[in-house]
């Protein structure tokens, strides 16, 4: 019986294990399946957003007659995406959409007022005889081969590696305990101008209560070590406490100073290397033949300008161009992302290092696992990253212009 009892129970287990694995198959299989499913809408999602982003490009600009070869799309979605969404940096933080476009017409930058600002980057002119005589980064371009002409856009790429280093991106601009003067970088009625001004005042905040609870201590020390009533070891306690006090209190100047020097250093290394203080890009670009115009570019904005090469013999220097553009659109997104999240670090940097000074006053040496050591070593490199782009594209810009 109870060998019968065992097959019999063997048997119905088994069935029963069989029918769960088969769920299991099931609930396997359909998840798969869904998972696929969301997959492809989302891949599906993604390409019709680039195939309606090129179609608005190739209906913007006449001079490809509507036309989206496979180089122009390329350029579209690796190229001009990107640098549309960098160039965000620049517009959102005022409040605004406009602006963000890649490229504009010789027109439309000649314009007055509000619709021409983008000029400030350019400076674009018709005079190329004098512009010809100034040689320090000029390129010269346009023959009948490329067919250059007056409809052929100038890209405007705002945010780009030189702007980022050269602090022309107001949302990258970690001077926050100064105040925004230059209004110019920083308009009044700007909406990231206002979150800048409330957070430099909380940080100015954190240091005014730093050091008010380190002249708290030391009264509370100094009343103790005269106190008579206090035995010798209560009295030496205190006297170590002071000592602690001029540590901390040397620790939260330093920490200001560390912050200062930071912030102005920068500006001196851009004068030594020659980085203008105005929003012009660096590179003059004189276009003859049929344009008959110059411009001021980076390098993402010349391979732009030399990816719309509108002759098809030229196809091989075009796709050189081009696989240039969308590199470079690529890396100034990345570092776009980078610089900002280097803004928000250094922000709740200048607010920790204060906090640190001053506890180091009651004995603790560490505030959120950072010591002082680590928190000057982590806002020096931070604040370092700005020059040090600036000077490998001051290098590059030596070697190739």
């Amino acid at each position: 019986m109870d060998t019968g009892f065992s097959i019999c129970n063997y048997e119905v287990f088994g069935h029963y294990n069989k029918i769960r694995g088969r769920k299991d198959e099931i609930k396997f299989t359909s998840k798969y399946k869904l998972k696929k499913r969301i997959y492809i809408i989302i891949i599906l999602e993604i390409f019709l957003i680039f195939f309606n982003f090129n179609n608005v490009y190739a209906t913007k600009n006449s001079n490809k007659q509507n036309n989206i070869d496979f180089v122009y799309v390329l350029e579209a979605i690796f190229g001009d995406f990107p640098q549309y969404l960098s160039n965000l940096w620049v517009t959102l933080p005022n409040g605004t959409w406009k602006d963000m476009q890649v490229s504009y017409k010789y027109s439309e930058l000649l314009a007055e007022g509000e619709e021409g600002k983008n000029n400030q980057y350019t400076k674009v002119s018709s005079n190329l005889e004098v512009e010809e005589k100034k040689k320090k980064r000029t390129k010269v371009i346009g023959n009948d081969e490329e067919k250059f002409s007056k409809n052929t856009e100038i890209p405007v790429t705002s945010v780009d590696l030189y702007t980022m280093a050269a602090g022309k991106v107001p949302a990258f601009d970690i001077n926050i305990l100064t105040g925004q003067k230059d209004t110019t970088l920083h308009p009044k009625d700007s909406f990231w101008t206002t979150v800048r001004n409330i957070i430099a005042s909380i940080i100015h905040m954190i240091i005014y209560l730093c050091m008010g609870i380190l002249i708290i201590t030391l009264i509370w020390h100094g009343v103790n070590v005269v106190r008579s009533t206090l035995t010798p070891l209560e009295q030496s306690k205190h006297k170590t406490g002071l000592a602690v006090f001029g540590k901390s209190l040397l620790k939260l100047i330093g920490s200001v100073i560390i912050m200062a020097i930071c912030i102005y250093s920068s500006r001196m290394f851009f004068d030594y290397i020659n980085i203008e203080n105005s929003m012009e890009f660096p590179i003059r670009v004189i276009v003859k033949g049929d344009a008959g115009y110059s411009f001021k570019t980076t390098l993402t904005g010349y391979c732009k300008y030399m990816s719309q090469i509108a002759n098809p013999d030229l196809l091989v220097n075009r796709c050189i161009y081009t696989f240039g553009y969308c590199f470079l659109a690529i890396v100034n997104l990345a570092m776009s992302i980078i610089m900002f999240l280097r803004v928000i670090f250094v922000m709740l940097f200048s607010a920790v290092g204060p906090i640190i000074a001053t506890a180091n006053a009651f004995n603790n040496n560490k505030v959120f696992s950072l010591t002082f050591k680590n928190w000057v070593i982590i806002y020096v490199c931070l604040s370092f990253i700005q020059t040090f782009i600036a000077l490998i594209y001051t290098a590059i810009l030596s070697i190739g212009l």
